[in-house]
């Protein structure tokens, strides 16, 4: 998952209780914030490829 809506959907979380435990996992460097477009989907996913874990490898 990419965007936030995908998360927010895949969670039934609210907006704002979703919102402050990735700002966590952000601060804490579970998870980085790409500020970039979203880029086309992947031929073989059909998503963009963009969050990932840090440390993780394209």
């Amino acid at each position: 998952m990419t965007r936030f809506s995908e998360f927010q959907r895949s969670l039934g979380c609210a907006k704002n209780i979703l919102s402050a435990r990735l700002a966590k996992l952000v601060e804490r460097e579970v998870l980085t914030l790409d500020r970039r477009p979203m880029a086309a989907p992947t031929a073989s996913t059909g998503s963009p490829r963009r969050a990932r874990p840090c440390g993780s490898r394209s």
